[in-house]
């Protein structure tokens, strides 16, 4: 008998259906979090034989405790009141690889993306906040601040004066555009290409600063990584601060010059035999601007010098010091902790149990799996493993069964003797 095709006539209706579908997959992962977490806090298991829920999605799933961990973790952290069969409105959309990497970025951060980031984007983002955590607090309040930053109104102003200073084209683009009075859709455009854009700014005595910019929306967002406190900006605001570091009666590299007490740093000519070489193919521009670190002669002395300041202030506070060592200490063992427990599946060294008759897989069920999760590579099993008395015992299981003329049972604990002997060899 043929499949029979279902016809829709009525599109709205036909897109409607696919939309629920894609978004019941897209979400699958939340439940599954969910229904492990009520596995994890009721006696569900009570008849099941099994200790607990580790055990429980292994045996039957072939899950292990980091999945189950990762599972758990982006249900607490996503899902409508942190127990919940549904994701939070806010992170619909993103998938089950990009919400891994999320669990471990502040949340003033994750405020600020949107499903449209690419996975390579997030955790571009997620390598500033780690870079941002190398950095002491006391070693941020005593490092050497920019004058004309300090001088400025609010932190959008020095991020600002950041981004011109790191990106000199960029500044000359944002100067034209302000000099010949185009419109605020055009300031959008160039500052997100494609609809939004994420700038890492580090500025001295403050930290990394996140400076999200979104062409649909009527205002700019800065959140400081260290302390997660984010505000709120105007493109009102965002004029006034382009304006306060720019001098439209220069030119724009005069301009750019002036502001930051260097020349205008010129490009790199290409030779003309370079010209006449195939172009290579643009590639697309990420949505993420990486903080720029200054490497110059006088970075060895200005390290040494900040050293000293911090063994010095360390010296006359030793209480206040000794709070921020004992509070880095526990917030770094409880990142580590949660990080241990997101590597992916393929670093964790724990071998597998081998399927027993009736046990199914979860990779046997691609249609559940959640977006970016693929079977683990096995796991080479060492000289005399566990698998070798498993083997004897079940030579003896399939003689009986043979005996017993069990053939259908017999020719599945055969397959069973296989994969150990596979696993052995």
């Amino acid at each position: 008998m043929e499949n029979q095709v279902i016809t829709y006539t009525d599109y709205k209706k036909y897109k409607e259906e696919l939309d629920n579908e894609l978004q019941r997959s897209a979400e699958s992962f939340v439940r599954i979090g969910y229904l492990l977490k009520v596995a994890r806090d009721t006696n569900i298991l009570r008849d099941s034989g099994y200790a607990n829920v580790n055990e429980f999605a292994q045996k039957e799933y072939g899950l292990d405790k980091t999945q189950v961990s990762r599972f758990v973790h982006i249900n607490d952290k996503f899902s409508e009141d942190g127990y919940s069969e549904r994701l939070k409105a806010e992170y619909r959309g993103y998938g089950y690889a990009k919400l891994s990497i999320m669990l471990l970025l502040p949340e003033a951060v994750n405020n600020m993306l949107s499903p449209a980031y690419s996975k390579a984007e997030i955790q571009a983002i997620k390598e500033e906040v780690d870079e941002e955590k190398k950095t002491s607090d006391i070693e941020v309040m005593l490092e050497q601040k920019d004058e004309m930053q300090q001088g400025m109104e609010n932190n959008l102003e020095k991020a600002v004066n950041q981004v011109g200073k790191e990106q000199p084209e960029l500044y000359v683009e944002l100067f034209n555009s302000c000099a010949n009075g185009e419109s605020l859709q055009r300031l959008k455009e160039i500052l997100a290409p494609a609809g939004e854009k994420m700038y890492s700014v580090r500025i001295p005595g403050t930290g990394r600063m996140m400076l999200s910019i979104k062409e649909t929306e009527d205002k700019v967002i800065l959140a400081n990584v260290r302390t997660g406190e984010m505000e709120e900006y105007t493109w009102g605001d965002m004029k006034q601060a382009l304006a306060t570091n720019m001098d439209l009666l220069k030119s724009p590299e005069e301009s750019w010059a002036a502001m930051y007490g260097q020349a205008y740093p010129e490009k790199e000519k290409v030779a003309p035999v370079q010209q006449e070489e195939k172009k290579p193919v643009p590639r697309k521009e990420s949505k993420v601007v990486k903080a720029k670190v200054e490497e110059n002669k006088e970075e060895k002395p200005k390290k040494h010098e900040l050293a000293e300041k911090v063994e010095k202030y360390r010296e006359e506070h030793p209480e206040e010091t000794q709070k921020w060592d004992e509070e880095k200490q526990v917030r770094q063992e409880n990142e580590m902790q949660q990080e241990n427990e997101m590597q992916q599946e393929e670093q964790d060294a724990a071998v597998l149990e081998p399927q027993v008759e009736g046990q199914t897989d979860i990779y046997d069920h691609p249609e559940y799996l959640p977006e970016g999760m693929e079977k683990p590579e096995e796991q080479p099993v060492p000289q005399n493993s566990q698998y070798h008395q498993k083997m004897l015992d079940t030579v003896i299981e399939i003689q009986g069964l043979i005996v017993k003329k069990d053939y259908s049972a017999a020719k599945k604990k055969t397959q069973e003797l296989l994969w150990y002997l596979d696993q052995e060899a």
